[in-house]
Protein backbone atom coordinates (compact mmCIF):
# COMPACT_ATOMS: atom_id res chain seq x y z
CA UNK A 1 0.00 0.00 0.00
CA UNK A 2 1.47 3.44 -1.50
CA UNK A 3 1.94 6.22 1.52
CA UNK A 4 -1.24 8.13 -0.30
CA UNK A 5 -3.28 5.36 0.26
CA UNK A 6 -2.43 4.58 3.56
CA UNK A 7 -3.11 7.77 4.98
CA UNK A 8 -6.54 8.16 2.63
CA UNK A 9 -7.28 4.79 3.95
CA UNK A 10 -6.32 5.15 7.75
CA UNK A 11 -8.92 5.30 10.56
CA UNK A 12 -7.84 7.85 13.05
CA UNK A 13 -8.47 6.58 16.94
CA UNK A 14 -8.37 9.63 19.72
CA UNK A 15 -7.80 7.77 23.04
CA UNK A 16 -5.28 5.28 23.93
CA UNK A 17 -7.24 3.66 26.99
CA UNK A 18 -8.32 0.18 26.99
CA UNK A 19 -11.75 1.04 24.49
CA UNK A 20 -9.14 2.80 22.56
CA UNK A 21 -6.88 0.17 22.33
CA UNK A 22 -8.92 -3.03 22.06
CA UNK A 23 -10.93 -1.31 18.85
CA UNK A 24 -7.35 -0.49 17.45
CA UNK A 25 -6.34 -4.27 17.79
CA UNK A 26 -10.27 -5.52 16.09
CA UNK A 27 -9.66 -2.79 13.52
CA UNK A 28 -5.96 -3.94 12.77
CA UNK A 29 -7.23 -7.61 12.15
CA UNK A 30 -9.00 -6.98 9.11
CA UNK A 31 -6.25 -5.33 7.36
CA UNK A 32 -7.20 -1.82 7.85
CA UNK A 33 -4.50 0.87 8.64
CA UNK A 34 -4.64 2.51 12.40
CA UNK A 35 -3.53 5.17 13.72
CA UNK A 36 -4.10 5.90 18.10
CA UNK A 37 -3.25 8.53 19.46
CA UNK A 38 -3.19 9.69 23.16
CA UNK A 39 -3.04 12.90 24.44
CA UNK A 40 -0.47 11.84 27.76
CA UNK A 41 0.22 7.99 28.43
CA UNK A 42 -1.42 5.22 27.45
CA UNK A 43 -4.37 4.49 29.81
CA UNK A 44 -3.57 7.93 31.50
CA UNK A 45 -7.52 8.76 31.46
CA UNK A 46 -11.12 6.90 32.33
CA UNK A 47 -8.96 3.66 31.98
CA UNK A 48 -6.77 3.66 35.28
CA UNK A 49 -9.10 6.10 37.75
CA UNK A 50 -11.33 3.94 38.61
CA UNK A 51 -11.47 1.05 41.14
CA UNK A 52 -9.52 -1.25 38.96
CA UNK A 53 -12.48 -3.82 39.41
CA UNK A 54 -13.64 -6.11 36.47
CA UNK A 55 -17.38 -6.88 37.83
CA UNK A 56 -19.01 -10.32 37.29
CA UNK A 57 -21.98 -8.49 36.80
CA UNK A 58 -23.31 -9.62 40.33
CA UNK A 59 -24.04 -5.77 41.75
CA UNK A 60 -26.31 -5.54 38.16
CA UNK A 61 -27.88 -9.20 38.46
CA UNK A 62 -31.56 -8.16 39.97
CA UNK A 63 -31.91 -4.36 37.93
CA UNK A 64 -30.18 -4.93 34.97
CA UNK A 65 -29.72 -8.46 33.95
CA UNK A 66 -28.56 -7.99 30.57
CA UNK A 67 -25.55 -5.61 31.97
CA UNK A 68 -25.02 -8.33 34.62
CA UNK A 69 -24.73 -11.13 31.91
CA UNK A 70 -22.62 -8.84 29.79
CA UNK A 71 -20.22 -8.03 32.44
CA UNK A 72 -19.52 -11.43 33.12
CA UNK A 73 -18.72 -12.80 29.70
CA UNK A 74 -16.25 -9.73 29.17
CA UNK A 75 -14.62 -10.76 32.73
CA UNK A 76 -14.13 -14.52 31.10
CA UNK A 77 -12.46 -12.94 28.12
CA UNK A 78 -10.40 -11.06 30.34
CA UNK A 79 -9.14 -13.48 32.03
CA UNK A 80 -8.72 -15.67 29.43
CA UNK A 81 -6.54 -12.66 27.71
CA UNK A 82 -4.35 -11.39 30.34
CA UNK A 83 -4.14 -13.55 33.39
CA UNK A 84 -1.01 -11.83 34.67
CA UNK A 85 -3.38 -8.16 35.17
CA UNK A 86 -5.31 -10.02 38.20
CA UNK A 87 -3.77 -9.19 41.82
CA UNK A 88 -2.43 -11.70 43.06
CA UNK A 89 -3.64 -14.23 46.10
CA UNK A 90 -7.24 -13.06 45.26
CA UNK A 91 -9.88 -15.78 44.32
CA UNK A 92 -12.69 -13.74 44.09
CA UNK A 93 -15.09 -10.75 45.48
CA UNK A 94 -17.13 -11.33 48.92
CA UNK A 95 -20.55 -10.26 48.25
CA UNK A 96 -22.13 -9.02 52.11
CA UNK A 97 -25.09 -9.10 52.93
CA UNK A 98 -25.66 -7.43 56.07
CA UNK A 99 -29.17 -6.59 56.72
CA UNK A 100 -31.78 -9.08 58.42
CA UNK A 101 -34.44 -8.29 56.56
CA UNK A 102 -32.49 -8.03 52.80
CA UNK A 103 -34.42 -11.11 50.84
CA UNK A 104 -31.36 -13.30 50.32
CA UNK A 105 -32.93 -15.40 47.62
CA UNK A 106 -33.40 -12.07 45.56
CA UNK A 107 -29.82 -12.44 44.95
CA UNK A 108 -29.18 -15.80 44.62
CA UNK A 109 -31.77 -16.38 42.02
CA UNK A 110 -30.36 -13.39 40.12
CA UNK A 111 -27.40 -14.71 40.19
CA UNK A 112 -28.82 -18.12 38.47
CA UNK A 113 -30.63 -16.90 36.34
CA UNK A 114 -28.06 -14.77 34.38
CA UNK A 115 -25.70 -17.77 34.95
CA UNK A 116 -23.20 -15.94 37.52
CA UNK A 117 -21.57 -18.72 39.91
CA UNK A 118 -21.39 -18.24 43.18
CA UNK A 119 -21.10 -20.18 46.50
CA UNK A 120 -21.11 -19.39 50.48
CA UNK A 121 -18.39 -17.93 52.00
CA UNK A 122 -17.68 -19.23 55.21
CA UNK A 123 -16.83 -16.50 58.07
CA UNK A 124 -13.63 -18.08 58.98
CA UNK A 125 -12.58 -17.89 55.50
CA UNK A 126 -13.78 -14.00 55.52
CA UNK A 127 -12.09 -13.24 58.65
CA UNK A 128 -8.67 -15.00 57.15
CA UNK A 129 -8.89 -12.69 54.60
CA UNK A 130 -9.68 -9.49 56.09
CA UNK A 131 -8.49 -9.95 59.62
CA UNK A 132 -9.89 -6.63 60.73
CA UNK A 133 -13.48 -7.04 59.51
CA UNK A 134 -16.19 -6.38 61.69
CA UNK A 135 -17.88 -9.83 61.83
CA UNK A 136 -20.88 -9.36 63.71
CA UNK A 137 -22.09 -6.55 60.79
CA UNK A 138 -22.32 -9.14 58.38
CA UNK A 139 -25.18 -11.42 57.82
CA UNK A 140 -24.56 -13.71 54.87
CA UNK A 141 -21.60 -13.76 52.61
CA UNK A 142 -20.78 -15.20 49.34
CA UNK A 143 -17.76 -15.75 46.92
CA UNK A 144 -18.47 -14.14 43.52
CA UNK A 145 -15.98 -14.45 40.33
CA UNK A 146 -15.61 -10.46 40.48
CA UNK A 147 -11.46 -9.71 40.75
CA UNK A 148 -9.22 -6.50 41.68
CA UNK A 149 -6.70 -6.03 38.69
CA UNK A 150 -4.27 -4.38 37.22
CA UNK A 151 -5.43 -2.20 34.56
CA UNK A 152 -1.74 -1.02 33.36
CA UNK A 153 -0.85 -4.66 32.71
CA UNK A 154 -4.20 -5.07 30.28
CA UNK A 155 -3.69 -1.80 28.92
CA UNK A 156 0.32 -3.01 27.93
CA UNK A 157 -1.45 -6.22 26.61
CA UNK A 158 -3.67 -4.47 24.46
CA UNK A 159 -0.85 -2.10 23.27
CA UNK A 160 1.77 -4.86 22.61
CA UNK A 161 -1.17 -6.87 20.60
CA UNK A 162 -1.91 -3.58 18.93
CA UNK A 163 1.54 -2.79 17.74
CA UNK A 164 2.54 -6.38 16.46
CA UNK A 165 -0.60 -5.99 14.37
CA UNK A 166 0.64 -3.07 12.88
CA UNK A 167 -0.99 -0.11 14.69
CA UNK A 168 0.25 3.38 15.14
CA UNK A 169 0.21 4.16 18.62
CA UNK A 170 1.42 8.00 19.07
CA UNK A 171 1.66 9.03 22.83
CA UNK A 172 2.11 12.53 24.26
CA UNK A 173 0.13 13.65 20.82
CA UNK A 174 -2.60 16.52 21.70
CA UNK A 175 -5.42 16.96 19.03
CA UNK A 176 -6.33 20.35 18.56
CA UNK A 177 -9.33 20.07 16.15
CA UNK A 178 -11.26 17.85 13.74
CA UNK A 179 -10.65 19.17 10.94
CA UNK A 180 -13.92 19.10 8.68
CA UNK A 181 -14.93 19.49 5.37
CA UNK A 182 -19.10 20.50 4.93
CA UNK A 183 -20.44 17.79 7.29
CA UNK A 184 -17.34 15.39 6.79
CA UNK A 185 -14.48 14.83 9.14
CA UNK A 186 -11.63 14.43 7.16
CA UNK A 187 -8.70 14.19 9.64
CA UNK A 188 -7.60 15.48 12.79
CA UNK A 189 -5.37 18.83 13.27
CA UNK A 190 -2.42 18.23 16.49
CA UNK A 191 -1.04 20.99 18.28
CA UNK A 192 2.37 20.30 17.18
CA UNK A 193 0.60 21.94 13.52
CA UNK A 194 0.17 18.76 11.87
CA UNK A 195 -2.59 17.53 9.66
CA UNK A 196 -3.56 13.63 9.52
CA UNK A 197 -6.09 12.67 7.50
CA UNK A 198 -7.96 9.90 7.58
CA UNK A 199 -11.20 8.49 6.31
CA UNK A 200 -12.58 7.80 9.28
CA UNK A 201 -12.02 9.10 13.13
CA UNK A 202 -13.22 7.78 15.77
CA UNK A 203 -13.61 9.45 19.88
CA UNK A 204 -12.73 6.62 22.48
CA UNK A 205 -11.59 9.42 25.04
CA UNK A 206 -15.16 10.27 26.87
CA UNK A 207 -15.85 13.80 26.47
CA UNK A 208 -12.81 14.81 24.44
CA UNK A 209 -15.30 14.97 21.16
CA UNK A 210 -17.23 17.80 23.05
CA UNK A 211 -14.21 19.78 23.10
CA UNK A 212 -12.81 18.80 19.80
CA UNK A 213 -15.94 19.83 17.82
CA UNK A 214 -18.56 21.07 20.35
CA UNK A 215 -21.28 21.81 17.03
CA UNK A 216 -21.19 17.82 16.86
CA UNK A 217 -22.52 17.48 20.48
CA UNK A 218 -25.76 19.50 21.15
CA UNK A 219 -26.95 18.53 24.50
CA UNK A 220 -29.51 16.02 22.93
CA UNK A 221 -27.09 13.74 20.46
CA UNK A 222 -29.12 10.74 19.98
CA UNK A 223 -32.76 11.13 17.63
CA UNK A 224 -32.42 7.64 16.57
CA UNK A 225 -30.89 6.04 20.02
CA UNK A 226 -32.22 8.65 22.52
CA UNK A 227 -29.23 8.95 23.92
CA UNK A 228 -27.66 11.88 26.09
CA UNK A 229 -24.09 12.97 26.83
CA UNK A 230 -24.04 12.98 31.18
CA UNK A 231 -21.34 12.93 33.16
CA UNK A 232 -20.96 11.02 36.18
CA UNK A 233 -19.05 11.57 39.17
CA UNK A 234 -18.11 9.41 41.92
CA UNK A 235 -15.80 9.14 45.08
CA UNK A 236 -13.19 7.01 46.39
CA UNK A 237 -11.35 6.72 49.69
CA UNK A 238 -7.78 4.95 49.24
CA UNK A 239 -5.74 3.92 52.70
CA UNK A 240 -2.48 2.55 53.26
CA UNK A 241 -1.88 0.04 53.92
CA UNK A 242 -4.09 -2.19 53.16
CA UNK A 243 -6.82 -4.17 55.37
CA UNK A 244 -6.86 -7.66 53.52
CA UNK A 245 -6.40 -8.88 49.98
CA UNK A 246 -10.03 -9.86 49.56
CA UNK A 247 -12.19 -7.67 47.83
CA UNK A 248 -15.93 -7.02 48.86
CA UNK A 249 -18.89 -5.40 48.03
CA UNK A 250 -21.59 -4.71 50.67
CA UNK A 251 -25.12 -5.23 48.65
CA UNK A 252 -27.28 -3.38 50.85
CA UNK A 253 -25.34 -0.43 51.90
CA UNK A 254 -25.55 1.47 47.99
CA UNK A 255 -22.85 -0.83 46.61
CA UNK A 256 -20.11 0.03 49.27
CA UNK A 257 -17.09 -1.77 47.85
CA UNK A 258 -12.88 -2.46 48.59
CA UNK A 259 -10.92 -3.45 45.93
CA UNK A 260 -7.19 -4.34 47.44
CA UNK A 261 -4.36 -2.72 45.50
CA UNK A 262 -1.35 -4.16 47.63
CA UNK A 263 0.14 -2.06 49.62
CA UNK A 264 -3.16 -0.02 49.67
CA UNK A 265 -6.62 -0.62 50.14
CA UNK A 266 -9.25 1.36 48.08
CA UNK A 267 -12.84 1.84 49.00
CA UNK A 268 -15.96 3.27 47.53
CA UNK A 269 -19.77 2.69 46.30
CA UNK A 270 -21.92 2.40 42.88
CA UNK A 271 -23.02 5.97 43.90
CA UNK A 272 -22.52 8.12 40.73
CA UNK A 273 -23.78 11.68 41.00
CA UNK A 274 -24.88 13.50 37.76
CA UNK A 275 -23.03 16.73 37.69
CA UNK A 276 -22.82 19.42 35.18
CA UNK A 277 -19.08 18.92 34.10
CA UNK A 278 -16.48 16.21 32.47
CA UNK A 279 -13.96 18.07 34.13
CA UNK A 280 -15.59 18.31 37.76
CA UNK A 281 -13.46 16.42 40.19
CA UNK A 282 -14.07 18.45 43.18
CA UNK A 283 -14.97 16.54 46.14
CA UNK A 284 -18.05 16.32 47.71
CA UNK A 285 -17.53 16.22 51.10
CA UNK A 286 -21.08 14.30 52.46
CA UNK A 287 -19.88 11.75 49.94
CA UNK A 288 -16.37 10.73 51.16
CA UNK A 289 -17.91 10.97 54.70
CA UNK A 290 -20.11 8.23 53.73
CA UNK A 291 -17.30 6.14 52.18
CA UNK A 292 -15.72 6.78 55.94
CA UNK A 293 -18.76 5.86 58.05
CA UNK A 294 -19.01 2.62 56.24
CA UNK A 295 -15.40 2.17 56.19
CA UNK A 296 -15.69 2.88 60.41
CA UNK A 297 -18.80 0.36 60.39
CA UNK A 298 -17.01 -2.25 58.51
CA UNK A 299 -13.39 -1.69 59.63
CA UNK A 300 -13.08 -0.32 63.11
CA UNK A 301 -9.31 -0.73 63.10
CA UNK A 302 -8.32 2.23 60.06
CA UNK A 303 -8.04 5.58 61.25
CA UNK A 304 -8.67 8.70 58.79
CA UNK A 305 -6.00 10.82 60.99
CA UNK A 306 -3.21 8.02 61.30
CA UNK A 307 -2.90 5.89 58.00
CA UNK A 308 -1.59 7.28 55.01
CA UNK A 309 -5.32 8.42 53.30
CA UNK A 310 -5.81 9.60 49.90
CA UNK A 311 -9.47 10.98 48.65
CA UNK A 312 -10.44 11.53 45.43
CA UNK A 313 -13.67 11.71 42.68
CA UNK A 314 -13.15 10.78 39.20
CA UNK A 315 -15.92 12.04 37.11
CA UNK A 316 -16.87 10.08 33.20
CA UNK A 317 -18.89 11.31 30.54
CA UNK A 318 -21.10 8.26 29.42
CA UNK A 319 -24.14 8.16 26.37
CA UNK A 320 -26.82 7.51 28.31
CA UNK A 321 -30.43 6.14 26.78
CA UNK A 322 -32.94 7.91 28.61
CA UNK A 323 -34.19 4.71 30.21
CA UNK A 324 -31.11 5.16 31.94
CA UNK A 325 -30.94 8.03 33.18
CA UNK A 326 -32.77 7.40 36.37
CA UNK A 327 -31.13 6.65 40.43
CA UNK A 328 -29.33 2.96 40.13
CA UNK A 329 -29.02 2.45 36.28
CA UNK A 330 -26.15 1.99 35.25
CA UNK A 331 -24.88 2.88 31.43
CA UNK A 332 -24.59 -0.24 28.75
CA UNK A 333 -22.27 0.78 26.27
CA UNK A 334 -22.77 3.00 23.48
CA UNK A 335 -21.35 3.22 19.78
CA UNK A 336 -22.74 6.38 18.25
CA UNK A 337 -22.47 6.91 14.13
CA UNK A 338 -22.85 10.54 13.90
CA UNK A 339 -23.71 10.42 9.93
CA UNK A 340 -26.96 8.56 12.03
CA UNK A 341 -27.76 11.91 14.46
CA UNK A 342 -28.99 14.88 14.70
CA UNK A 343 -26.71 16.77 13.96
CA UNK A 344 -25.69 15.00 10.95
CA UNK A 345 -21.89 14.16 10.86
CA UNK A 346 -19.57 11.79 8.36
CA UNK A 347 -17.08 9.65 9.05
CA UNK A 348 -16.84 10.22 12.90
CA UNK A 349 -18.31 7.59 15.50
CA UNK A 350 -17.99 8.05 19.47
CA UNK A 351 -17.34 5.33 21.58
CA UNK A 352 -18.48 5.31 25.26
CA UNK A 353 -18.23 1.87 27.34
CA UNK A 354 -20.46 2.09 29.82
CA UNK A 355 -17.66 0.43 32.37
CA UNK A 356 -14.28 -0.94 31.87
CA UNK A 357 -15.71 -4.07 32.40
CA UNK A 358 -17.35 -4.18 28.78
CA UNK A 359 -14.30 -3.30 26.81
CA UNK A 360 -14.14 -6.62 24.77
CA UNK A 361 -18.14 -5.99 24.55
CA UNK A 362 -17.42 -2.33 23.18
CA UNK A 363 -14.62 -3.12 20.72
CA UNK A 364 -16.43 -6.15 19.14
CA UNK A 365 -19.82 -3.38 18.75
CA UNK A 366 -17.79 -1.01 17.40
CA UNK A 367 -15.92 -3.08 14.91
CA UNK A 368 -19.00 -4.35 13.51
CA UNK A 369 -20.17 -0.78 13.62
CA UNK A 370 -17.14 0.81 11.31
CA UNK A 371 -17.07 -2.40 9.07
CA UNK A 372 -21.04 -1.69 8.55
CA UNK A 373 -20.07 1.31 7.61
CA UNK A 374 -17.29 0.89 5.52
CA UNK A 375 -18.89 -1.48 3.75
CA UNK A 376 -15.59 -3.39 4.58
CA UNK A 377 -15.45 -7.14 4.14
CA UNK A 378 -11.94 -8.60 4.69
CA UNK A 379 -10.81 -11.65 3.09
CA UNK A 380 -11.04 -13.28 6.42
CA UNK A 381 -12.65 -13.36 9.38
CA UNK A 382 -10.24 -13.46 12.40
CA UNK A 383 -11.95 -14.04 16.11
CA UNK A 384 -10.74 -10.93 18.56
CA UNK A 385 -7.37 -12.73 20.12
CA UNK A 386 -9.19 -12.46 23.69
CA UNK A 387 -11.14 -14.97 22.71
CA UNK A 388 -9.04 -17.40 20.50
Amino acid sequence: MSQLDHTSKRIIIIGGGIAGLSIAVRLSQAGLPVTVLETSTLGFGASTRNQGWLHSGAWFAISQPELAKKCYQSLLKTLKYCPDCIEPHHTGTAYLITQPETLVTEWTSAWNECGIPFEILEHDDLKKALPGIAEQEIQHAFLLSDRSIRVDLLIQQLAATAENGGVEIRTETHVDKLLRKDDNITGVLLSSGEELTAQLVILAGGGAGMRLDPDSFPERIGEQHESKLVPLKTHLVAVSPDVGHLPLCLVDEGGFCHMPHAPQSVFGSNHWLTVASGVDNELVPQEIDQIWKNINRFFPSVDREKETVREWAGTTIQAMQAHQIEPGKAPLPTVIDHCQESPVINHLVSIYPGRATLWADVAETAFQTVMEKLEYHPRTCTCPPWEG
